[in-house]
């Protein structure tokens, strides 16, 4: 798994990866979105991720640091994100990306409006997160796209048709809706992205293959 994992960073998707990618986003704007979606899709890599395990970082800090960042991991592992974020709170301005990243993730699932900027700006282009993101819409070289994870391509774990059309709903919804970073997925938003194809297949098949989903943000 690992292996595969790193070998899918280093080769690009084929040509026949970005025809289907094409394909499979026309028909769902075709078929959901009565071709109103106006955003293209490509393969790269979505800059917001979930953190790595601060764990390694732990032998550079005081005991006494050490022993709260532990308890600041134990309270994020049990969804105690507000004790997580007061622990973790005092070693944000420290040159730790690891840890930054875990209190990053603590305001995302607190729904603080700056987790995604700062997200971003710890863990972009890092595939070897613990759970990247699958997909994102975003604005690179001035152009608003949505960036699929290339591991679901042809070099990497092969996503079955219906896990793409999966992705590409989801964030075809997030365009349309015009959902906020830091209330992405509103109940609307919910309610229709529960009527995709196969979302429950599509859903089982990226935590299997260690990608995030709506799921781990419920």
């Amino acid at each position: 798994m690992v292996a595969l994992a790193k070998r899918t960073l280093t080769i690009q998707p084929t040509e026949k990866d970005h025809l289907q990618l094409q394909q499979c986003l026309a028909v769902i704007n075709r078929e959901r979105f009565n071709n109103q979606l106006s955003i293209n899709a490509r393969w790269d890599y979505p800059s917001a991720v979930e953190p790595r395990d601060p764990a390694e970082e732990l032998n550079l800090l005081p005991p006494e640091d050490q022993a709260r960042v532990a308890r600041a991991m134990q309270a994020y592992a049990e969804r105690n994100f507000k004790l997580a974020k007061e622990l973790l709170a005092p070693f944000f301005h420290y040159e730790l990306r690891q840890i930054n990243g875990l209190y990053t993730s603590t305001l995302r699932h607190l729904k603080e409006p700056i987790w995604f900027n700062t997200s971003q700006s710890i863990w972009l282009n890092d595939p070897e997160a613990i759970a990247p993101a699958v997909a994102s819409i975003e604005v690179k070289n001035e152009i608003e796209e949505i960036l699929v994870h290339p591991a679901l391509s042809s070099i990497g774990y092969k996503a079955p048709r219906y896990v793409l059309s999966y992705v590409l709903y989801h964030e075809g919804l997030h365009k349309i809706l015009g959902t906020k970073h830091y209330n992405p997925h509103p109940p609307l938003f919910r309610r229709l992205e529960a009527t995709a194809q196969r979302r429950d297949c599509a859903v089982t098949w990226l935590r299997k293959h260690r990608f995030s989903t709506i799921e781990d943000l419920s």
